[in-house]
């Protein structure tokens, strides 16, 4: 005769047993002593654990080789050229060419007006070596 599974429930247990299909075995053991039963099927898991609980911060200072060091030399907006609010008729140049203008009128409607696109177009002209 087969063993029947029975289940149960240790509320100190910090584990949730969660039963698939339980298949009971014997194995046989020395005289005088009962069988004992083995379980399979049952799959063991612990009870989720913030990572609040599992990391602790240090207070420590950062060494100066691993900080960032910011050295600005000179004035970065000198050499930007100077927008002009009437923008001259739209004329390839370098990188920025018709196809890329006219893929991006078609990708981007109506997020600008015709008076900021234009503007938007004279200075990607402008600034067309700062484009891969």
């Amino acid at each position: 005769m087969l063993p029947v599974a029975q289940s149960t429930f240790d509320p100190h247990c910090n584990h949730h047993l969660h039963l698939a299909s339980v298949v009971l075995h014997t194995t046989q053991s020395a005289p005088g002593i009962p069988p004992v039963c083995k379980v399979k099927g049952i799959q063991s898991k612990k009870k989720y654990k913030l990572v609040a609980q599992k990391v602790q911060s240090v207070v420590a200072s950062c060494p100066d080789h691993f900080r960032i060091k910011c050295k600005i030399l000179g004035n970065l907006l000198a050499d930007m050229p100077i927008l002009d609010p009437n923008p001259p008729p739209f004329h390839p140049t370098g990188q920025y060419t018709q196809e890329h203008k006219d893929k991006l009128d078609v990708e981007h409607p109506g997020l600008l007006t015709d008076a900021e696109c234009t503007i938007m177009h004279d200075l990607m002209c402008k600034q067309n070596l700062a484009f891969a």
